[in-house]
């Protein structure tokens, strides 16, 4: 059984590879290993995986693949540390590499000793592995249910159907639960972090790095100042916000206070920043008073990281009289020792002094 190209899966992440060329010949020699467990790998006849035809129908938390998700030539293109399959039992699965002793690896073996999840009628809507394959070397094979594709947002048409996005990315799960309307999972817990049940949503405080972890496109610049921690609930509204303003700053135009919304979801200043159930609530409110005619008009999204970087570019999009109405909410400019500090934290001694100096101040102040 071949080893990966790097001691660890998180070092393969880091490297440019050729589907076919370079991890081809390493997913080979697991065909059979994986074949004596119920796992038969796909076919790789370049760079992308073929999906077989048809799929049986199955219950929870298996999920019917989508007529849309059958592209012509019937193929599925993954990350390098990703494969799918099919299980003994002929369902689609996916499979991933994951490092051993790791936060993810922690968590998916802690989702394998809950029953309750492999449950059909008790399905608690998190995707559970099927099994986790170990390997003789420091990284294991974890299979997965295949759920779906990635939905584009640009296909959205209507600020009916906008809204309903964002207020569906802003609800609790927990509105959902007893909903025969949709179906959800959650899933692939790579960026995730175990915390106790009872962790403070405002006082929470994890170590800095972390927020490097994941795709960096809508991340806030939370710890761009050498901070020494950080909430990460907070970090992830204002992550969601920034994918609202990317997405959809055009619809400001139709519906003005979103633009009031956006920056309270994204302002620098976090203390102020709306938690996930205030900006819901402000999303509903905005809701309540838009005429069907406006709901069900057409909205030629862009995307744009500009406004994202500049907020002024989407607040500039509310008349004047707005704008001096919803100032309280404006995006606030980044003051000078934040602008002095980022600057300093582009390089690694800038940033390891301030990293140096807020420590000792923390310890002078917390005798």
């Amino acid at each position: 059984m071949p080893r990966l190209y790097e001691d660890t899966v998180r070092n393969l992440c880091t490297m440019t590879l050729s589907i076919s060329s370079d991890m081809g010949p390493f997913w080979d020699g697991y065909r059979d290993p994986l074949a004596s467990v119920g796992i038969t790998l796909n076919e790789l006849p370049s760079y992308a995986w073929v999906l077989p035809a048809v799929t049986p129908p199955a219950s929870l938390p298996y999920a019917t693949r989508c007529s849309h998700e059958q592209p012509p030539s019937d193929i599925i293109f993954l990350m390098p540390r990703l494969t799918c399959g099919r299980d003994a039992q002929q369902q689609d699965v996916v499979l991933k590499l994951i490092d051993k002793g790791t936060m993810e690896d922690q968590i998916y073996r802690t989702l394998s000793g809950f029953v309750e999840l492999y449950d059909t009628h008790a399905f608690p809507c998190i995707l559970p592995p099927i099994a986790i394959i170990e390997s003789p070397y420091e990284f294991s094979f974890v299979a997965m249910p295949m759920w779906g594709s990635q939905y584009k947002l640009v296909e959205l048409q209507t600020v009916r159907q906008i809204l309903t996005f964002m207020r569906c990315a802003l609800t609790g799960l927990r509105e959902y639960l007893r909903s025969a309307s949709v179906s959800y999972a959650l899933y692939d817990f790579d960026c995730a972090v175990q915390l106790p049940p009872d962790t403070s949503l405002k006082d929470c405080r994890r170590p800095p790095l972390e927020s490097t972890i994941g795709k960096p496109d809508y991340h806030p610049g939370d710890t761009w100042q050498g901070e020494l921690d950080y909430n990460p609930f907070a970090f992830d509204v204002a992550c969601l916000g920034n994918l609202f303003v990317y997405h959809f700053a055009e619809v400001i135009t139709a519906v003005p206070l979103l633009a009031p919304l956006f920056a309270k979801m994204t302002t620098s200043r976090i203390d102020e920043r709306f938690s996930a159930a205030e900006a819901l609530e402000f999303l509903r409110e905005v809701e309540q008073d838009l005429m069907p005619d406006l709901l069900d008009s057409g909205v030629a999204l862009k995307v744009d990281y500009d406004p994202v970087d500049h907020p002024d570019l989407y607040w500039s999009r509310l008349s004047p009289e707005l704008q001096r109405q919803w100032n309280s909410h404006r995006p606030p400019p980044l003051s000078w020792a934040n602008r002095l500090l980022r600057r300093l934290c582009t390089t690694t001694p800038g940033y390891k002094t301030v990293m140096f100096i807020r420590r000792c101040l923390r310890a002078i102040f917390t005798m």
